[in-house]
């Protein structure tokens, strides 16, 4: 029995080995703002009893619901005559082309890991340490039956070891006088991190300047200037193989 109630993962799905996903329909979660996400009530729970063995079961979550040219099921929620593709049986291949994904990054930056290691094992322990928590138990332990690790995050995994190139696609001015000290300016993009740099006309500002919202949101508090300089958003590399890099810069 698990702590949710009898068990239902069962099969191949408790094997250590395998990478037990639970199901989250897409729209309930922090895109559609839904934070944390909520378990799907089909999901399996975990928590079979297997004496000095036991395992954690499930090791993360991940979408299911969304959209597919595949006639994958008779549901069509929106009328748009493309069906969605429902259940773990959704939920699992996401995560798979997220594994997937991973790997390519591996090759692409040259990732070494120590000899005798596990690609398998890699991936697993990547997706449960970047995963969003659902169901906080503790501090200390972000496992639960119902969840696991929490709802696999495909660009925190890939943070972990590359930087992407930041797109600078709009500044919107704040209130107040242009040029006057402590002048706020919003910069909208893609691809902003935690740790994105800011460059007024060419020099990075302080980091204190810059506040980090989302990935395509930064705030940043501006030094007195005159006339019209540019600004552009620049993330530090991880690797020496080209990942990061400076955006185009934009007029304010």
């Amino acid at each position: 029995n698990s702590i949710f109630g009898s068990s239902t993962i069962i099969g191949q799905a408790n094997a250590a080995g395998a990478m037990t996903v639970g199901a989250v329909l897409y729209s309930n979660t922090p895109f559609y703002g839904i934070n944390p996400p909520t378990i799907a009530s089909f999901s399996s729970v975990g928590g079979m009893d297997f004496g000095k063995d036991n395992r954690n079961k499930p090791d993360f979550t991940a979408p299911n619901g969304v959209e597919t040219t595949v006639k994958m099921s008779n549901f069509d929620d929106d009328g748009d005559g493309i069906f969605q593709f429902h259940g773990t049986s959704a939920s699992a291949p996401h995560a798979a082309a997220v594994a997937a994904l991973i790997m390519e990054g591996w090759d692409k930056y040259n990732i070494q890991f120590p000899e005798g290691y596990s690609i398998p094992e890699e991936i697993r322990g990547l997706l449960q340490s970047t995963a969003l928590d659902m169901l906080p138990i503790s501090s200390e332990n972000p496992f639960d039956y119902s969840s696991g690790y929490g709802f696999i995050q495909a660009d925190q995994a890939l943070l972990t070891f590359a930087n992407p190139k930041p797109v600078l696609t709009e500044l919107q001015l704040g209130e107040g006088t242009p040029g006057t000290e402590g002048f706020k300016i919003t910069l909208k993009g893609n691809y902003f991190i935690n740790g994105s740099e800011v460059l007024l006309r060419g020099i990075t500002l302080p980091s204190e300047r810059v506040e980090f919202k989302d990935h395509s949101t930064l705030i940043v508090t501006l030094p007195a200037f005159i006339g019209n300089p540019t600004l552009a958003v620049h993330n530090i590399p991880q690797t020496d193989y080209e990942d990061g890099g400076t955006s185009d810069a934009l007029v304010i």
